[in-house]
């Protein structure tokens, strides 16, 4: 009995742990599963994103090369008029900022330095120290400063696709990047496009802060602005096309049906001038025929009529031939009777 029992458990542990094993098999088969559809998921995602993003992420060369050339010449212009330095053409904000707090700086010690000298010397010395602004700022030409902020509007309006499409795209490709479905040097290239895309937004925020004092806070939420407006704008224009589409289809398909309806008229019409003529013909044959007949009537009574008088003429001739007959027999009893008479006599 002991050995029955312990066999009879054994067979349960042996069934036991391929139960288990049957089922890690049947989970790790599942996960595979999972992860071979949320592959082809984000393969597929990645396809739509990649199709629809490969052109609106690259960088709107035109726009730039407008700005660089209007703000190039603008600024030879400055140097010209000998209104701004060489060094000048690529200072950043920061740095001029910086160059304004150390003029701070020395001015404030300036002050404190020239409490024991006189106000003429003070006031030489301020007005020596000149705070740094932007050589933007310094075009006193109207025009030249509304076509310099003109360009970098368009270049900015120009970045906002690139933006959208690779901002949208960024969760898939780290998505697909860390499922191992993006190999590196992809992942490092489109790295390098959202820094790339960073740079150009901040210099053009940069650029509007040079050329307008805290333009470069807004210039960006403005050009989004700018940008939906634009959008919203093709989408009507697309369902007034539509609209004016399905109007001329509609506008076709009546002129069709009104064409369709008039052929069918055109067809009844003649249909009815055919009958009328058939109708007419046969009128005018019953009539023809109605004459023939009454000819012939009236040609069987004339007939009929010169058969009476041929008929009475004969009547009429051999009554006469009668009479004459008889005339010419009472005439010879005559004579034969005088003859007797005579001979009587």
């Amino acid at each position: 009995m002991i050995e029955v029992l312990g066999l009879s458990l054994g067979w349960i542990c042996l069934g036991l742990v391929f139960a288990a094993v049957v089922a890690a098999a049947g989970y790790l088969l599942q996960q595979e599963g999972r992860r071979g559809r949320e592959s082809e998921l984000l393969l597929a995602e990645a396809a739509d994103n990649s199709s629809s993003s490969s052109s609106s992420s690259r960088a709107p060369l035109k726009e730039i090369q407008e700005y660089e050339e209007a703000r190039r010449q603008l600024f030879n212009k400055l140097l010209q008029q000998q209104q701004v330095q060489e060094e000048e053409e690529y200072i950043s904000i920061e740095e001029l900022q910086q160059q304004e707090d150390s003029v701070s700086c020395s001015s404030s010690s300036n002050n404190t330095s020239s409490s024991s000298s006189s106000s003429n010397s003070s006031s030489s010395s301020s007005s020596r120290i000149t705070t740094p602004t932007p050589w933007q700022r310094r075009i006193t030409d109207a025009e030249d400063r509304k076509k310099l902020k003109l360009l970098l509007m368009r270049r900015a309006l120009a970045n906002i696709p690139r933006w959208l499409s690779i901002s949208s795209a960024s969760n898939t490709k780290y998505r697909l990047y860390k499922h191992g479905l993006l190999q590196q040097q992809y992942w490092c290239c489109f790295l390098q496009q959202q820094e790339d895309l960073n740079k150009e937004l901040k210099l053009i925020k940069d650029e509007a802060e040079a050329i307008e004092r805290h333009w470069g806070e807004t210039i960006l939420r403005d050009v989004i602005l700018l940008h939906r407006l634009g959008e919203t704008q093709k989408q009507r224009h697309k369902i007034q096309q539509q609209q004016q589409q399905q109007q001329e289809m509609q506008q076709q398909q009546q002129q069709q049906q009104q064409e369709m309806q008039m052929q069918q008229q055109q067809k009844q019409q003649q249909q009815q001038q055919q009958e009328m003529q058939k109708g007419g013909q046969s009128k005018h044959m019953e009539i023809q025929k109605q004459q023939q007949v009454q000819q012939q009537t009236q040609h069987q009574k004339q007939q009929q009529q010169q058969q009476q008088q041929q008929q009475r003429q004969r009547q009429q001739q051999q009554q006469q031939q009668r009479e004459a007959k008889t005339n010419r027999g009472d005439k010879g009893e005559g004579t034969q009777h005088k003859q007797t008479n005579k001979k009587k006599q």
